[in-house]
């Protein structure tokens, strides 16, 4: 079982000795997690003979909880180490970088004044030729422009710069004139164009006032016609109303002598009506009268009193029916 140990330890370090770390720091991390190494092999090895085929199976299921229980508690195990040994490689990074910080902040404004100290003439040099090309750069910019840039003004002899600034100054001064000669051009070519504008301008105007006199005539034309057709509206209305008038009152008259006339009809009809309803009355007032002597008699009948009750029943329901035929003879005698 030791040897079993050892080999699956060396396992582990042949692992971490190819992310290149020192020997120390690789027995280190070796130590720290190797028995979490050898416990997860143990356990995985020993796990890796469960296979359940069945539902009865059951010491087998519980055997299998149990094994991913185990491995479950070397995982976090390994995982809470990790973080301890990374927490801790983290603080002794930030340390040396702290460590390393201090001398640099140290060293390096001394080496920046030794190495000045050290090119004393290359950099009194420099600045000597850069104060040349300062100077030139303002003699040259007002001829070339700002982009002097395309010129090597430090290492310019004085006889070579005399000459780019001459020619410069020479090609200036001609592109001087021609600039002089485009704008004045161009100033003339705008006063004339301001003065077609105005001569236009002027035109528009002629022309927009000839169009307002044209435009005013055609209105007190229209307006002239407007009004003559008002009249001849106003005229027609005046006449077409002046017919309605005596429409209406001819309307009126054939209205009222119709009316007249329905009311004599209805006169004479409502006369012929009641002319024939008292005489009917007249020819059937005894009947009527009979009718009504017909039901007092109904009324005056005597009804017996019998004892037995089905007999009794049977005289009420006969004075209803008398009642009722009494009834009849009087609302028909009312309608005679």
């Amino acid at each position: 079982m030791v040897n079993k140990s050892v080999k699956k330890n060396d396992e582990l370090a042949v692992v971490l000795e190819k992310s290149g770390l020192d020997i120390d720091r690789v027995q280190t991390l070796t130590k720290s997690f190797g028995e979490y190494f050898k416990e997860a092999q143990d356990i995985v090895t020993e796990a890796s003979a469960i296979v359940i085929t069945d539902e009865n199976q059951v010491e087998e299921m519980q055997l299998a909880r149990k094994y991913r229980l185990q491995l479950k508690n070397v995982r976090v195990n390994t995982e809470k180490k990790r973080k301890e040994m990374k927490e801790q490689a983290l603080r002794e990074g930030r340390a040396i970088d702290g460590a390393a910080n201090i001398i640099k902040a140290l060293l390096v404004p001394v080496e920046k004044y030794l190495e000045e100290q050290e090119k004393f003439i290359e950099i009194k040099e420099a600045s000597k030729k850069e104060q040349v090309r300062l100077e030139r750069v303002c003699k040259l910019q007002k001829y070339v422009g700002e982009d002097v840039s395309v010129y090597q003004l430090k290492e310019m002899s004085e006889e070579a710069f005399e000459k780019l600034l001459a020619t410069s100054k020479s090609f200036y001064e001609v592109q001087e004139k021609e600039r002089q000669k485009l704008e004045e051009d161009r100033i003339a070519k705008e006063k004339e164009a301001i003065e077609e504008q105005k001569r236009i301008k002027a035109e528009n105007e002629k022309l927009k006032k000839e169009k307002e006199e044209r435009e005013k005539v055609l209105a007190a034309e229209r307006k002239a016609q407007e009004q003559a057709l008002e009249k001849e509206r106003a005229k027609l209305a005046a006449e077409k109303a002046k017919q309605a008038e005596i429409l209406k009152k001819e309307q009126e008259k054939r209205e009222k002598i119709e009316a007249k006339i329905r009311a004599e009809k209805e006169e004479q009809e409502l006369l012929k009506k009641q002319k024939e309803e008292e005489q009917k009355k007249a020819l059937l007032a005894p009947d009527k009268q009979k009718l009504i002597a017909f039901a007092n008699l109904l009324d005056k009948i005597e009804i017996p009193n019998p004892s037995n009750r089905e007999v009794g029943r049977i005289v009420d329901e006969a004075q209803v029916m008398i009642n009722q035929v009494s009834q009849f003879l009087r609302d028909k005698a009312k309608k005679l």
